[in-house]
């Protein structure tokens, strides 16, 4: 039977003056960052901007001719990382995908990917040019080459969309030493390890996703004990919304306007989400059909207009503090995520929870720092240990349709878990597997990740030939399964690639 061995990254390899950085690579925004002496910074482009919008445009030849911004009257790709890790069923039912992009998609085909003119493109293609234009960026700024890095990964990403990362890495040229969950990379930017022992919070409101995880900390041990969120909501919904209103404020049938105008008008109501943030209105007018459009909207419209989706965070943060019973140990929430500024949900979480809420550092940048001071962790003798949760449980169909669940939700990684299984009928010479993950019982309800077969199985009764199978999940998150037959040995390996692309 084949042996798993998880390893920590082998940091002898790295030399003392290779630079290491951080990234966050997100839905609305990327960035990169660098720590030294466990003090992190954003390293800024050559503009001095810290953030890259994650957009890469495209002519209508198919060629790349922006990473960064959308160019007027070229194909711009958005909110890519939204498509990591989904097939094209998937995405093509999710409401949370638009339009524009579902048009583009190369239908009735297992593997995802996108027709831009004459040319077909993945999701972790588009996703590796944005990664290589960050390390792009710490190279000018470093003047070396960089050929490490921690990156970030919402706390919600599977196995396939976790990889799916590692791929868009390894095009970029970039070796990725760790995935870091999000939330668990803004822990790091508090630093929670000076004497903060206890449990904390962290609500991650970015601009394509809401996560939450419970962190547990204790003389410098920081685990993950729980984590839930949404993977399809996030500050961008919260931009739509203001421009509902604004549209039938202003009696605009949104129908009737342009891409153009509908993007204008979009860029100004993520403006007023971020003005009103600090200020009691908002008021900017905008050109429409030679007209002179008066945008205006008060802090209080505003939050009337949001009441929705921020409840819902909050009760998602509540499920999750609910369902890890830990309310009385609760010592604080951080605020992580452009969206977290919002006067609203500061007064919510405090109102609800009752307990101090962190949001003295830039919640926009405290995950790249995180990465950065990660990265610098992991080249270094630092006592840090960080512990990742598995955010859905993995299992097995086994009689009737039923999910077996061989490692839950919510178990620390790395782990490795074994169970038995035996034949049902005499004679029996082969058992298929069907690796699924989710949480119902009926295992045509989880999602499909692999099948593979163990051939070749001795001869004998029912329940006379044992089968060992053994999940394990690398410190990455990803899934290695194993099978042997105990008196022959034989045996199968898998390692889940992608659930529409396996290796055995």
């Amino acid at each position: 039977m084949p042996l798993i061995n998880i390893e920590e990254p082998q940091n002898q390899s790295i030399h003392s003056s290779e630079i290491v950085v951080g990234i966050d690579f997100g839905t609305t925004n990327s960035l990169v960052a660098h720590s030294i002496n466990s003090k992190p910074y954003v390293i800024p482009n050559s503009q001095g901007l810290n953030k890259l919008p994650s957009i890469v445009s495209f002519n209508h030849e198919g060629n790349v001719i922006s990473i960064g911004s959308k160019e007027k009257h070229y194909i711009a790709i958005t909110s890519v990382k939204r498509l990591l890790g989904k097939s094209t069923e998937e995405i093509l039912n999710s409401n949370a995908i638009g339009q524009e992009i579902k048009e583009l998609l190369v239908k009735n085909t297992n593997i995802t990917n996108l027709k831009i003119a004459d040319k077909t493109i993945s999701p972790i293609e588009i996703s590796a040019k944005i990664i290589n234009q960050l390390k792009l960026q710490a190279e000018q700024y470093f003047n070396q080459k960089i050929k490490k890095a921690v990156i970030s990964v919402p706390a919600h990403f599977d196995d396939t969309a976790r990889n799916s990362i590692k791929q868009a890495a390894i095009i970029a040229d970039l070796e990725v030493l760790r995935l870091i969950s999000e939330p668990t990379a803004a822990a790091y930017s508090y630093g929670l390890d000076n004497g903060s022992n206890g449990v904390y919070l962290v609500y991650d409101f970015g601009g394509g996703t809401f996560d939450v995880s419970l962190l547990k900390i204790k003389n410098k041990i920081f685990q993950v004990i729980a984590t839930g969120g949404d993977n399809q909501l996030g500050g961008n919904d919260i931009d739509y919304l203001i421009r509902d209103y604004l549209c039938n404020k202003l009696t605009l049938n949104q129908d009737h306007l342009s891409t153009e105008f509908l993007v204008l008008i979009t860029e100004h109501c993520k403006i007023a989400k971020e003005h009103l943030t600090n200020n009691e209105f908002f008021n900017q007018t905008i050109k429409y059909n030679e007209k002179n459009l008066k945008l205006h909207i008060t802090r209080t419209e505003f939050e009337q207009v949001i009441s929705n989706i921020i409840s819902q965070t909050i009760y998602i943060t509540n499920q999750v503090i609910e369902e890890s019973k830990v309310s009385e140990q609760l010592k604080g929430i951080i605020l992580v995520g452009g969206s977290s500024n919002i006067p609203l949900i500061k007064k919510l979480l405090k109102q609800t929870f009752k307990v101090q809420i962190l949001s003295d550092l830039n919640p926009e940048t405290v995950v790249a720092t995180g990465a950065a001071l990660q990265a610098e962790n992991l080249t270094s003798s630092s006592q840090h240990l960080l512990i990742d949760v598995v955010p859905l449980s993995l299992g097995l169909e086994v009689m009737g349709g039923i999910t077996e669940i061989l490692i839950p939700r919510n178990s620390p990684i790395p782990i490795a878990i074994t169970k038995k299984f035996t034949t049902y009928a005499n004679n029996q010479t082969a058992i298929n597997f069907h690796i699924v993950q989710g949480e119902r019982e009926i295992a045509a309800d989880c999602r499909s990740l692999a099948k593979f077969t163990l051939s070749n199985l001795p001869l004998g009764p029912a329940g006379s030939v044992s089968v060992e199978v053994t999940f394990a999940i690398d410190a990455d998150g990803l899934l290695f399964v194993s099978t042997s037959e105990q008196r022959t040995g034989i045996c199968e390996f898998i390692t889940i690639k992608s659930a529409l692309n396996i290796s055995g």
